[in-house]
């Protein structure tokens, strides 16, 4: 939990602190008191029972198949059950859990360069297991508590992306109806999973109250685990691990059993200062004449950041959505993520009528990539 007071030798933007307010524990969240996200018996069983075989893992002694064998015999599920459940609750990492392997896939059919392949981290079977626990736990809490952004979609259950899109397009029938202009920017994050700094994360997590013992057991596994490559010729002995740099590997990695639940933690206080500064769309409820004010829609990194102008006034919105993009790269890089400006489109919305004609509204979108070079969206 942050203080109310914050405090820095160095001169710090405006921007900064004002996002970092958003990371303080909702009061929800503060009146449930220590939470301890306990790995029941049951639970544990119920999941392994109905685990598919077929799944990858870190290549060792254990696989889903051996935990799934397992989980039908008392006394193999329990003693399963207690080794997984113990780093969890003391705080550590067992040496076993520290290994991860490194397969690269194919984004698109055919193409192998290596900036389009995806590479997947294969941990352990069951330290995998102990993370999604974590997840889905974590969740649970920040559901109850309304502690997620309404505006995120992504990893939370009844939340479905066929909902995101009628939404998004109930959205422009009602801009279309009280005739606002409005402008839209569907932005992906650059590799969100492998970039995402760990005191972030730490702080995302407990903002919805993870204990400290788990986030230590999830991040002394990540910054100290042995990475091998899985390459067309097996797996390689040569390895690179994060204990022996100066600066830990930061990012959570894609196969990570938490990954989506923490990434939906982490997008929450980037997306709740967007519309703390005001961004966003403001639409009436007809029933109830209840104001309700969104800042887009987001699926997992896959965001449309949303602005509407007050009137039918074309460039009135296409200023706020580039002053929206800029405060939605600038909080990205708080969590030291960044933009694709490649994998950017936006849409101007006007209703200005030039006879019998629709009116063009031409307009400019500039983001900055990784490197912070500014970029035209094409």
């Amino acid at each position: 939990m942050l203080a109310g007071v914050y405090e820095s030798n160095h001169i710090l933007d405006e921007r900064i602190l004002e996002a970092i307010k958003q990371w303080q524990m909702p009061e929800a969240v503060r009146n449930l008191g220590p939470q301890k996200l306990a790995l029941t018996l049951q639970e544990y069983r119920t999941y392994w029972k109905k685990a598919r075989e077929d799944m990858a893992c870190y290549p060792s002694e254990l696989s889903f198949s051996t935990m799934k064998a397992g989980a039908w015999d008392e006394q193999i599920a329990r003693l399963d059950w207690v080794m997984t459940k113990l780093p969890l609750e003391l705080g550590f990492s067992p040496r076993r859990w520290k290994c991860c392997l490194d397969i690269m896939l194919f984004k698109k059919s055919g193409l192998t360069d290596l900036s389009s392949l995806r590479t997947i981290a294969l941990f352990p079977v069951d330290c995998n297991f102990a993370f999604k626990h974590v997840g889905r736990a974590m969740l649970t809490i920040a559901d109850q508590t309304k502690s997620l952004a309404l505006e995120q979609y992504g990893s939370r259950k009844k939340h479905q992306a066929i909902d995101l899109a009628v939404n998004k397009a109930l959205t422009f029938d009602t801009l279309h109806q009280t005739k606002r202009a409005g402008a839209i920017c569907s932005n992906d994050t650059k590799s969100c999973y492998d970039l995402i700094g760990h005191k972030q994360v730490a702080l995302s997590m407990q903002r919805v109250g993870v204990p400290k013992n788990i986030v230590n057991c999830l991040f002394t596994t990540l910054q100290e685990a042995v990475h091998r490559v899985r390459t067309g010729f097996g797996d390689s002995e040569a390895h690179y691990w994060g204990a022996v740099w100066l600066m830990p590997i930061h990012g959570i990695g894609q196969g990570n059993g938490a990954g989506p639940a923490i990434w939906a933690v982490v997008s929450t206080p980037i997306l709740n200062a967007l519309r703390e500064q005001g961004f966003g769309c403001e639409i009436v409820r007809l029933l109830s004449s209840h104001y309700t004010k969104f800042v887009g829609y987001a699926f997992v990194d896959n965001t449309d950041i949303i602005q509407a102008a007050l009137s039918n006034n074309a460039s009135s919105a296409m200023k706020q959505l580039q002053e929206a993009v800029d405060a939605w790269k600038f909080s990205l890089k708080v969590t030291c993520s960044a933009l694709v400006p490649e994998k950017i489109v936006w849409w101007l919305v006007s209703f200005l009528c030039n006879g019998n004609s629709w009116q063009d509204c031409p307009g400019d979108l500039f983001v900055n990539n990784i490197m912070d070079q500014q970029k035209k969206v094409e």
